[in-house]
């Protein structure tokens, strides 16, 4: 009853994540320190900055491609023939200075042909999205609440210097149907002692998860599985376990459980030492 009725205000990581807590104590189990950011977040984010998924959506190549040389050329052969026609004599500065004329137009237009191209390109781009998000503020409520839930987490690091790692949990994300494996940003946030810069890389990374949902990959899984572009971001924020390897914290393991596709009541579990990223990628070691 519970799942339920948090369905529609966290994804499925993050409720798997509640309910292992809810657990632990009876099971004898320790689970990391957690927080969620539920999706009110993503929402806020996006009226307070004015970004809507219209705006994002990618715009349509419009075909066009560079004029060949040869264009402007054979224009300004046709005019001279046409003047020619009508008895009018030319003489060859005259001729010369059709040609430039026509030359002058032929490189402006071209000109204009690459700059259009160029805007739609940074427009469709995974650059122009991240800029929208990374470039927008919370309200000052949010950033409070934020705040709040940044300091618990550095609360129980008991003064050690722990990376906070930044899950996505969308709605649409990890049900039985479509895990989104690999196509939406987590983000790591290193902590030092500077509260202060800790929480704006925080907030920074926070800005590139909601971001991903927009990423022109995560269109692309969507439409190929006929999901909905309707995805909303919530964000479990978790201490990462593990320790220092040659300099470099690195977690303990890190894995993915993946649902078969013909039968839901059977799961798989691929775990790997440390980075997520050969999991993801299929890969063993």
């Amino acid at each position: 009853m519970e799942e339920r009725r948090l369905r529609g205000t966290y994804g499925g990581k993050a409720l798997g994540i509640l309910y292992l807590a809810s657990r632990a104590e009876e099971l004898g189990y320790r689970v990391p320190p957690f927080e969620l950011i539920p999706i009110s977040f993503f929402d806020g984010f996006l009226e307070c900055n004015g970004i809507s998924r219209e705006e994002l959506a990618p715009i349509e190549e419009t075909g066009e491609q560079r004029m060949d040389s040869s264009v402007y050329k054979m224009e300004a052969e046709q005019g001279i023939e046409a003047l020619r026609s009508q008895g009018i004599e030319l003489t060859k500065e005259q001729v010369g200075e059709i040609f430039r004329a026509h030359r002058k137009i032929f490189l402006k237009e071209n000109r204009a042909r690459k700059k259009r191209r160029r805007a739609i390109e940074h427009r469709n781009s995974p650059y122009y999205i991240m800029e929208c998000f990374t470039n927008g503020s919370f309200s000052p409520e949010q950033e409070r609440e934020l705040l709040g839930i940044f300091r618990r987490l550095r609360s129980t690091m008991n003064g050690r210097q722990v990376p906070i790692i930044l899950s996505t949990s969308s709605v649409k994300e990890d049900d039985r149907e479509n895990q989104f494996k690999g196509v939406y940003e987590s983000q790591f946030v290193i902590t030092t002692y500077d509260e202060r810069g800790d929480f704006a890389n925080f907030l920074k990374a926070l800005k590139i998860v909601f971001a991903s949902i927009f990423l022109p990959k995560a269109r692309r899984y969507r439409e190929f599985n006929e999901i909905p572009d309707e995805d909303r971001m919530t964000v479990v924020a978790k201490h990462v376990i593990g320790g220092e390897v040659d300099g470099i914290f690195s977690p303990e393991t890190s894995g993915v459980t993946l649902f078969h596709p013909y039968s839901p009541d059977t799961v798989f579990h691929s775990v790997n030492p440390g980075l997520n990223t050969k999991t993801v990628r299929g890969e063993a070691i």
